[in-house]
């Protein structure tokens, strides 16, 4: 009989304790992954973060949009979340309502998601600097070529529209926009020729191309323009150089330093290159030194007022773009000048 009631004793407090586990708990249930398993303590490693907080995802879109000079108002918070996509309202509180500025819809696992407009908004894009995440950093501007006519002959070659071309700087800074407002300007101009020739057949385009270099962090453009009617076509060039990494363009100390040089050498170097295309320009019984002085003078001119244009190309070599003067014909063209180390 006492060792009947000894069992029962413990079969009823087996069965208590597998009760008490049982139950439910106010406490937090908290799901363990395998890779967040808890290691000994005098070996366990750090846990990878697997998803985005909200305090980061603020900070992530705070710094998105300062990085590509785009208007970040003073509230930014996170405003609900489904199905692991955070919701970030961006906004201001005037007088009478609230200015929504944008609506972020973010992963939160990803960082990426779109704004209001359903445009692509990756938080991780560190490319920020291009306007457009999907083309080149350069590539061919969609202008309207509203003309007549696809092609037309003068008395020696066809000439056609298609050819007329201008670079669009697909980087999102203040330089970068005031090169593609000159370009076009320069691509208006080739098509108003263009046109011209149309009527006349005598008016012609050239060349309206460009070429594209890049080293490095450096994206290097040189657009050509030449166009005429009778006369001996003398193009005129347009350099750009810009960084990836900051969206400036950079100036001609910045550029001929990137190339290897320092103020000290580059002078002669300078020297002798314009020197060379002079003998091979201007006969030295010809008043030689009076159009190489000319010529030497315009470059230390241009690079005291700022206005020289230089670029590297895609091995890192230095070109200038100069006026050179000489005797016969036109007394003054516009040459590209490659600057020996």
């Amino acid at each position: 009989m006492k060792k009947l009631l000894l069992i029962t004793i413990i079969i009823f407090a087996f069965i208590l304790t597998g009760c008490e586990e049982g139950k439910p708990t106010n406490n937090p249930v908290v799901t363990q992954t395998p890779e967040a398993t808890q290691a000994p303590a005098s070996t366990q490693k750090p846990v990878a973060q697997e998803k985005y907080t909200d305090e980061q995802l603020v900070e992530m879109t705070i710094q998105y949009r300062n990085e590509r000079g785009l208007y970040v108002p003073l509230n930014v918070e996170v405003d609900g979340e489904k199905d692991g996509v955070v919701a970030i309202h961006l906004y201001d509180i005037g007088e009478d309502a609230t200015a929504t500025t944008d609506w972020y819809y973010i992963d939160r696992a990803t960082g990426k998601g779109t704004n209001i407009l359903e445009e692509t908004i990756d938080l991780n894009d560190h490319d920020y600097l291009k306007r457009d995440s999907t083309k080149e950093w350069v590539y061919d501007a969609d202008y309207e070529k509203d003309v007549k006519e696809e092609s037309y002959k003068t008395g020696y070659e066809e000439y056609f529209v298609k050819d007329i071309k201008a670079p669009f700087f697909n980087i999102a800074s203040q330089d970068a926009e005031n090169a593609n407002f000159e370009t076009k300007k320069v691509f208006n101009s080739a098509l108003e020729v263009y046109k011209a020739g149309l009527e006349d057949k005598m008016s012609f385009v050239e060349e309206c191309d460009y070429k594209t270099y890049q080293k490095g962090n450096t994206i290097a453009v040189i657009y050509t323009y030449g166009h005429g009617s009778t006369d001996v076509v003398y193009p005129d060039y347009y350099a750009y150089c810009f960084s990836t990494e900051t969206g400036d363009r950079l100036t001609y100390e910045e550029i001929y330093t990137l190339a290897g040089f320092n103020e000290n050498d580059l002078n002669e170097k300078v020297k002798k290159a314009i020197t060379d295309y002079s003998k091979g320009v201007v006969p030295e019984d010809d008043d030689f030194d009076k159009y190489n002085n000319l010529s030497l003078d315009y470059y230390a001119k241009a690079v005291k007022e700022g206005t020289l244009q230089a670029f590297i190309d895609n091995d890192g070599e230095l070109y200038i773009i100069t006026k050179m003067h000489f005797p016969a014909g036109r007394e003054e063209k516009f040459e590209i000048l490659k600057i020996e180390k």
